[in-house]
């Protein structure tokens, strides 16, 4: 597991730099068990959300472990239907 801590605070310049840094982005993050995808859209960082797919290659079709959950699954739940058409 990788620690994003900065994805809940929706930090894209962190999402840049740990990508250019090597990060794999679909491992789960250390700090709640999921994908940087489901993280960022479950605390709706549109921007993050954005970059995770389009710039690092993110996998939007990627499941959460525990349950099953995409990340439009995760954003929808959280009210956040800004996230939901990026994410689909």
């Amino acid at each position: 597991m990788v620690r994003f801590s900065f994805l809940p605070s929706g930090d894209v310049q962190g999402v840049r730099e740990a990508w250019a840094a090597g990060a794999d982005v679909r491992s789960l993050n250390a700090e709640d068990d999921s994908p940087a995808l489901h993280t960022a859209a479950s605390h709706g960082h549109l921007d993050a959300v954005e970059e995770l797919l389009s710039r690092c290659g993110a996998p939007a079709s990627q499941q959460r472990p525990s349950d099953g959950k995409t990340a439009l699954h995760v954003a929808a739940e959280e009210g956040h239907v800004q996230v939901r058409p990026i994410a689909s």
